[in-house]
């Protein structure tokens, strides 16, 4: 019996001298001929899409100047008379993260302020900190030249030294100093190399923007550069490497890019060929091929159709036999039957499989969605003050990670009586109503899922009013909310079906009672911080008192008159706290005075008024070290300044005294003026309105005076 093989041999070897060589030369000459072609048209696509690509690159750089630099501008002449101080860079930083910006976020924004000499003499990046810069033309000519005011606006660039990529402005100051301010993006060289993957896509195998390129590399820029033309180098008969060197508005843009020789257009031309050399070896192959048609064509056929019509679902298929003396086609159609048995048993087993895999999915899904609300618990749970608000949210998110929930309820205890504060399944008001006591059901020490017979519940749990709903509950999850003393509230929730409550359900269960206690226990362990802090501040304070009774009382007055006044501001509620404690310490530098200086009778010598005048100072450094306290210690320390800069300690002036401390200095003055003293009768509050304004912008903030004047009346 004749092989296939041995067949196709007989007949076909006539052939090989006729068709393969002429094919072979054939290819080599359409190589060579379209293969520089096609390269060059590809390089002039290449050299477009860079072109696109460094205007994208432009129209963000531009995007970013043109939303910024109004911005800066406008800062920087605003904060010219300042001199730059700390305060008002702080305020330029401060306004300038408030841009609102979707492309890019701010990564950094950083100060310089060159001398006259065109030395860095005070930045925020202490690395660069005395460097000199007496070469560059642009600060050595363009802005030492202008007059004073002067702000100069640049593009986006690419920094020398570390290659970040910033926004600059400068600006000539009036003490002929320089000031540099620079913002620089978040992932700014990231959204430079995503322009490139969109603009270029797939045509290229690497590309490389702002890099530190080899000397090699720099050489063909600065010739394509002077061209104006791109450079090629073939790396290997596969790839080569483009190029470009391109100058625009925002600077010069070197590009390299690692791109296919064999490409697209190439790609389909050889499809091209490759079909037509198809055709004419069908062509001339048709004559011989012919002769064994009778031989082969049936069974081939027929073997052709069986695979075609195949269909693992039909299960009438029908394998039709083949007549043939070829044993390979005998074994072909001996091993399709094999494999049609195989694949419809492996097809039944994966259809079930997949049944099981699916279910297992929608499972899966479930339970991910829970895990996921388990870990963002703590995102929002964390910052609730509140213990009833936090127990009110806890029950809420326990009532969506539990399934089948019919009735559910928070409760909060108040002398012995339930206070309803969430509800699931009934009317909280009418449950509120019903004022159930507490001491009359039993409760669990601990979380407790419980199954419960029909009607077994409601002779445990009588409430007549809802008793028709309560005989439907046939399992319960009850979260008792203990203290360290007594019972607080309770959440608990029921099904009124059998088993629909799980072991996983439980499990949140007693997460969140492990999360609850945890929150209870910071609670209480914070409560008792704030209470041990007020009773040793307001001990020192009588202290202070019995070493300086003529202020007696003072220090609470000052602390009540500025969180009233405080409130009146509407300002956060944590500040009005920092405010009543930095009044109720602001004095309390005094009880390292000597007590013969604090209560002399006659007048003070220069040098005891000194000593004095160090209080707002003692008091700094004795509650600067405290956490909870370092605010209010700087708040004090300037409550002695005065608006026109000529108070202590640090003279300090205007809008660079904290706003805290200027308003304390007010309230301070306030209850000196208008309080009753064993050697001093108090001033009426209107003719210590008009003293206030008559020191308005010396002493005394006047926009403060102004909303101060509108408290008083308020008061009245």
């Amino acid at each position: 019996m004749p092989t296939l093989k041995k067949t196709f041999i007989k007949r076909s070897r006539q052939l090989y001298s006729a068709i393969l060589i002429p094919i072979i030369l054939f290819i080599i000459v359409i190589f060579v001929v379209l293969s520089p072609i096609f390269f060059k048209m590809e390089s002039e696509r290449t050299d477009a899409l860079t072109e696109l690509y460094i205007t994208k690159i432009g129209s963000v750089f531009q995007e970013i100047e043109e939303l910024f630099n109004p911005e800066l501008e406008t800062l920087l002449t605003a904060e010219y008379h300042t001199l730059m101080d700390a305060q008002a860079i702080e305020r330029i930083k401060s306004e300038l993260n408030k841009i609102e910006y979707d492309t890019l976020e701010i990564d950094a924004i950083n100060y310089y302020k060159f001398s006259d000499e065109f030395v860095i003499f005070d930045t925020d990046f202490e690395l660069d900190k005395g460097l000199s810069f007496p070469n560059w033309p642009f600060l050595n000519e363009t802005v030492w030249n202008a007059e004073p005011g002067s702000i100069f606006l640049q593009s986006l660039a690419k920094e020398g030294r570390t290659g970040l990529i910033r926004l600059y402005a400068y600006m000539r100051m009036p003490d002929d100093t320089i000031f540099e301010i620079g913002i620089r993006f978040k992932a700014i060289d990231d959204m430079i190399n995503r322009l490139a993957i969109e603009v270029f896509n797939d045509s290229i195998l690497d590309i490389r923007v702002f890099d530190d390129y080899s000397e090699a590399e720099l050489y063909h820029f600065d010739e394509s550069n002077l061209t104006g033309k791109p450079e090629y180098i073939l790396i290997n008969p596969f790839e080569g490497e483009y190029y470009i060197s391109k100058n625009s508005t925002y600077g010069r843009y070197d590009i390299a890019i690692k791109m296919k020789v064999y490409f697209i257009g190439f790609l389909m031309i050889a499809a091209v060929i490759f079909t037509s050399l198809v055709l004419l070896t069908l062509y001339l192959m048709k004559h011989a091929v012919a002769r064994l048609s009778g031989l082969l064509s049936k069974p081939i056929l027929i073997l052709e159709n069986n695979m075609k019509y195949f269909n693992v679902q039909k299960k009438d298929y029908y394998v039709e036999e083949i007549e043939s003396d070829i044993c390979e086609l005998q074994s072909m159609q001996r091993s399709f039957v094999l494999m049609k048995d195989e694949i419809v048993n492996s097809y039944d087993e994966l259809h079930a499989m997949n049944e099981e895999l699916e279910d297992a999915y929608l499972e899966n899904e479930a339970l991910i969605e829970k895990v996921d609300n388990l870990i963002h618990i703590p995102d929002f749970l964390k910052y609730i003050n509140n213990v009833e608000a936090f127990i009110l949210k806890s029950f809420e998110k326990i009532y969506s990670l539990i399934n089948s929930v019919d009735y559910a309820f928070a409760a909060v205890v108040e002398d012995d009586v339930y206070r309803y504060i969430g509800f699931k399944g009934f009317d909280m008001k009418f449950m509120n109503d019903l004022k159930l006591v507490v001491s009359d059901y039993s409760h669990a020490e601990k979380v407790v899922l419980q199954d419960y017979q029909p009607y077994e519940f409601v002779k445990e749990h009588d409430v007549p009013e809802i008793n028709d709903k309560l005989s439907e509950i046939r399992q319960m999850i009850s979260i008792p909310i203990k203290s360290r003393e007594k019972m607080i509230a309770i959440i608990a929730l029921f099904s009124k079906e059998e088993d629909k409550f799980s072991s996983d359900d439980f499990r949140i269960a007693n997460y969140f009672s492990n999360y609850i206690k945890g929150y209870l226990t910071i609670n209480e362990l914070s409560e008792m911080e704030k209470d041990v802090q007020k009773e040793t501040i307001l001990g020192i304070i009588k202290l202070l008192e019995k070493h300086d009774p003529y202020t007696k009382g003072h220090s609470e007055n000052v602390a009540r008159l500025a969180a009233s006044f405080a409130e009146f501001l509407e300002l956060d509620e944590k500040l009005v706290q920092d405010i009543y404690w930095g009044g109720i310490v602001h004095d309390i530098g005094k009880i390292i005075i000597p007590h013969n200086i604090l209560n002399k009778p006659s007048r003070l010598t220069e040098a005891e008024f000194e000593r004095i005048k160090m209080h707002p100072e003692y008091a700094y450094e004795a509650l600067k070290e405290n956490t909870h306290m370092s605010a209010i210690a700087k708040m004090i320390k300037h409550h002695h300044e005065r608006y026109d800069g000529t108070g202590y300690p640090d003279q300090l002036a205007g809008e660079a005294i904290p706003f805290v401390s200027r308003l304390l200095t007010i309230a301070d003055s306030w209850d000196a003026m208008t309080s009753e003293r064993v050697y001093k009768k108090g001033m009426p509050a209107e003719e210590a309105i008009q003293e206030l304004i008559k020191f308005s912008g010396k002493q005394f903030d006047p926009d403060l005076v102004k909303e101060w004047v509108k408290f008083i009346n308020h008061k009245k």
